[in-house]
């Protein structure tokens, strides 16, 4: 059986009677469905990025929908893994992918 934590649901007003939360929706169980998610997104640009070398920021955005932000978190993280690097300048470069 789950552990189940007892947590008091207060308002302004007064407290309404305890909420029960599982134990894990709080700590780990949403953990490893955002790894998947992040190893899932980075597959994906991996995947654009063979399939155009050549691929700018803007279309990551738009074939991920992710925010800019996003495609940069994710273009750093490989490039400092080195499964990714850039050869060029930012506008006629391309990518170079990793074994």
């Amino acid at each position: 059986m789950r552990d189940i934590i007892s947590k008091p649901d207060c308002q302004p007003r007064g407290c309404l009677p305890l909420v029960e939360v599982p134990v894990g929706s709080i700590d780990g169980a949403n953990v490893d469905g955002r790894q998947k998610t992040v190893e899932k997104t980075v597959e994906k640009i991996l995947s654009l990025i063979i399939l155009n070398p050549r691929i700018t920021q803007q279309e990551l955005i738009d074939k991920t929908n992710l925010t800019r932000r996003g495609v940069e978190w994710n273009l750093k993280k490989l490039k400092a893994g080195g499964r990714i690097r850039r050869i060029g300048p930012d506008k006629g470069g391309h990518w170079e992918v990793s074994a």
